[in-house]
């Protein structure tokens, strides 16, 4: 198009294409920083919350967290963790449904929140239900069974988390989205082990199991329909 052009307009041409290149570049940095903040402030804020209540409960004892403060913070955490595992998940399928590769550069970061909420999870019921005891602990697995469904999804997930990094998805290659694969699994445990701690109500779990129910089937449907399309190009 520009050949036939004077100099000076070739040159106002390819400047103004420049121009416009950097300018969409920084409104997707810009884009991208913002989504950043904005994930990162929506991951602390329960935590903030969870301070609030604390401070709140130290001032007046039984106001805020009730009669038991040490299961309230533990089911605060979990039911955060659960959130954010299924959040990670949301965000893969609204990447690939609706083509929003935005939406995979966070997905990565609240993954890694998503543990941090676990191991918190994890920690609040070592130190304020089983006050560290090991004797404690090991009763704990071998006579109340959502105890060991909540550590197995635990173990499931700690290699996720190790192997989250670009590094071991380099060296995994294809074997890296099989195991990634295991965060349903995650989810799954997560919400067994909800249910069998709900007494009397089961809307949270309810919540909870459809949520993971209905990414789980998309998935599955995905996948299925995917190896379809290459059958069909086989033959």
């Amino acid at each position: 198009m520009g050949t036939w052009l004077p100099g000076f307009m070739r040159g106002w041409t390819w400047r103004a294409t420049f121009e416009m290149a950097v300018l969409r570049g920084m409104t997707a940095a810009r884009s991208m920083v913002l989504l950043r903040a904005i994930a990162v402030g929506a991951c602390l804020a329960p935590l903030l919350q969870l301070g609030w209540y604390i401070l709140g409960e130290i001032e007046r004892p039984g106001s805020v967290l009730g009669a038991d403060p040490g299961v309230a913070v533990v089911r605060y955490l979990g039911e955060w963790s659960i959130t954010w595992l299924l959040v990670t998940l949301t965000l893969s399928t609204l990447a690939r449904r609706c083509h929003w590769n935005l939406l995979l550069r966070v997905r990565r970061m609240i993954g890694l929140f998503a543990f941090s909420y676990v191991c918190l999870h994890l920690l609040a019921y070592l130190g304020l239900l089983a006050g560290f005891e090991p004797g404690r602990l090991v009763d704990d697995l071998t006579k109340r069974p959502y105890i060991m469904v909540g550590f197995a999804a635990f173990l499931a997930l700690l290699p996720l988390a190790v192997t989250s990094t670009r590094g071991w998805q380099r060296r995994l290659g294809v074997r890296w989205k099989r195991l990634h694969r295991l965060v349903y699994l995650v989810c799954m445990l997560a919400v067994v082990h909800l249910v069998w701690l709900s007494k009397g109500s089961y809307a949270d779990a309810f919540i909870y199991g459809s949520w993971a129910t209905l990414l789980l089937l998309e998935r599955l449907l995905s996948v299925t329909r995917g190896r379809i399309a290459v059958l069909k190009t086989s033959l």
